[in-house]
């Protein structure tokens, strides 16, 4: 099997995500069946009409308190421009150059 398809993250079906989140698979489907603003809604995608769950993603929404999609969502966009700052700015550390001590 090809190395990158090995180190693709596991999708969950609504089993999976049930078990993980000590729900019962009927409350995962009333769940996707709310609109994205109410609470309880969870993030989500389909494979054709099967809904999947990123692993980590559901994680993540789960450590924090699972908010409504839409909430969840805009907290994950100003995450992601937040990143590159945070890199340019470990780069930038690494560049300047500190003295080892006195100069004579």
């Amino acid at each position: 099997m090809p190395e990158a398809i090995n180190s693709v993250d596991p999708l969950w079906s609504v089993d999976q995500v049930s078990e993980y989140l000590g729900k019962s698979p009927r409350w995962i489907y009333a769940a996707l069946a709310r609109p994205d603003d109410q609470p309880g809604s969870i993030p989500h995608f389909r494979v054709g009409r099967s809904p999947r769950f990123d692993a980590q993603e559901i994680a993540a929404w789960a450590r924090a308190s699972c908010p409504p999609l839409v909430d969840w969502r805009a907290w994950q966009a100003r995450a992601d421009k937040a990143s590159p700052i945070v890199d340019m700015a470990a780069k930038h550390d690494t560049l300047i150059e500190q003295p080892d001590g006195p100069s004579e």
